[in-house]
């Protein structure tokens, strides 16, 4: 097969729109109200790391384990510092305002949190809320590969549809938001991030059948690509609620943009978006802590609230630079010394 139409994991298009959609996460976690279900940006994450789940399978094939601790290895050192910067902060605030000390559940809650728990199924949710999305990347993903591994003809044509289809008709048959903390038998955030990824395990397996022939229909599936990211982002801002079809625009704007013919890729191919997508994994970490800051400073100042988000998020982009560059350093270090 022909593959030249399938971009390598790094691709300016993807990194500028990871950075597009964090921004719009920093915009819903830090109440500026731009976007009405900002929260919907956490399915384009979960599919482009399905899609990506099976490009690594069929790229380097390793075992389950092994691919899990090297997902652990490359993510884990700024995934302690978050936990613990937003633990500390909580409780500086808490010990200046109202002189408490962290209590047992406390100090339990930071442990579930820094062993990727939090969210999961079996404990709730840590200090640093949004971090719940890696816990359910790391051990969710881990077992979709794990399902790769044992047999990816039955897994993918069988598998993944099913219990796909069945955990979206679930959540839509009882509410329109995707955005669900139900905790029963089936814990839904974890199952929302097993269906979002398994989309992308399967957009993954139908770009590499469709990519590569794409050619009369090309200008046909780039006007359908654009209309799905305009569409996608009416949905992110409008009041009324159409969760359920971020799942057919998301996986047609990641085929276009791994498509090296696709209109999107093109357009936004700029080498500088790489700088900017490659800190949004820190950015995750940390824009609620910083957002934390930064509100509490503000708190006797009247800031106009569009130059606010725009003095947060450069405030967050730096930091995340800065975050980034130590823990490369750091993870050099330690990983040279193992």
């Amino acid at each position: 097969m022909n593959n030249n139409s399938i971009l390598p994991t790094k691709n300016n298009s993807i990194e500028f729109l990871r950075f597009l959609f964090m921004s719009i996460l920093v915009a819903w976690h830090g109440g500026f109200h731009f976007f009405a279900h900002g929260y919907l940006v956490v399915e384009f994450f979960f599919i482009l790391s399905g899609y990506f789940i099976y490009m690594s399978f069929i790229k380097k094939n390793k075992g389950t384990l092994q691919y899990t601790v090297d997902k652990i290895k490359r993510t884990y050192v700024e995934y302690f510092i978050a936990c613990i910067f937003m633990f500390v902060l909580i409780f500086l605030h808490a010990y200046i305002y109202k002189h408490q000390l962290p209590t047992l559940d406390n100090i339990f809650m930071l442990i579930s949190e820094i062993l990727l728990l939090q969210n999961i199924g079996i404990f709730d949710g840590g200090f640093n809320y949004p971090l719940w999305y890696f816990s359910v990347l790391i051990w969710g993903g881990g077992g979709l590969y794990a399902l790769l591994k044992y047999n990816k003809r039955l897994t993918i044509n069988i598998i993944l549809p099913l219990c796909t289809l069945l955990f979206y008709t679930y959540i839509f048959s009882k509410r329109d938001s995707i955005e669900c903390w139900d905790k029963g038998i089936f814990y839904i955030p974890m199952f929302r991030g097993l269906a979002d990824m398994s989309i992308g395990i399967m957009t993954a397996k139908l770009s590499l059948k469709i990519l590569p022939g794409i050619k009369k229909s090309s200008l046909l599936f780039d006007i359908i690509s654009v209309i799905s990211f305009i569409l996608l982002l009416v949905v992110f801002y409008i009041n009324k609620t159409y969760d359920k079809y971020v799942i057919i625009f998301i996986p047609l704007l990641i085929l276009n943009c791994v498509n090296n013919k696709g209109f999107l890729y093109r357009l936004l191919n700029q080498k500088w978006f790489s700088q900017l997508g490659g800190i949004t994994y820190e950015m995750y970490l940390l824009h609620v802590p910083i957002l934390m800051i930064l509100s509490f400073l503000s708190k006797n100042f009247e800031i106009n609230h569009i130059l606010k988000y725009i003095i947060s998020l450069l405030i967050i982009i730096i930091c995340s630079k800065f975050m980034k560059t130590v823990c490369t350093y750091l993870n050099k270090r330690l990983y040279s010394n193992l």
